[in-house]
């Protein structure tokens, strides 16, 4: 139930200044900035949310910030009995893994159009939804023991 419901309440920012910031500002600027940092020489350039050089080009939308991921992280920590300090480290910290993850997951799209684009669809639509998943999971569930663990103790 509270998955649908930050789900429905992000989506209700669909199309404003918030969504462009995560967008924009959260997803693709450091998306390039890490391309241009690994391969200065790959002649990429960002524009709003799209992401070109000679060899690539794509955009950068809803769903590809990784939100999902985060919100599912949010749900799993807030519905697991543990204390509320627990809880809140954990989201914070799962948010953060999830981002970089999910950052990292962009850079390597940009790389798999470049290198092998018949692949890319493949790699986007399945394998990197599928291992947010279950990084989040993963996440979870060593935090969960992390956290249980400590209070055994």
């Amino acid at each position: 139930g509270l998955l649908a419901a930050l789900n429905f309440g992000y989506f209700l920012f669909g199309g404003t200044a918030v969504e462009e910031f995560v967008l924009t500002t959260l997803t693709a600027k450091p998306a390039y900035t890490i391309i241009k940092l690994l391969t200065p020489a790959e002649e990429v350039v960002l524009n709003g949310t799209q992401l070109t050089s000679p060899h690539v080009g794509f955009e950068i939308v809803r769903g590809c910030e990784g939100m999902e991921g985060m919100l599912l992280m949010i749900s799993a920590m807030a519905a697991f009995s543990m204390a509320w300090r627990d809880k809140l480290k954990g989201i914070l910290l799962g948010m953060a893994f999830v981002y970089v993850f999910n950052l990292l997951r962009i850079v390597g799209l940009y790389y798999m159009m470049r290198y092998a684009v018949s692949g890319f669809y493949f790699a986007h639509l399945f394998v990197g939804q599928s291992i947010t998943i279950v990084v989040v999971s993963v996440f979870f569930v060593l935090w969960i023991f992390r956290s249980t663990g400590r209070h055994e103790n």
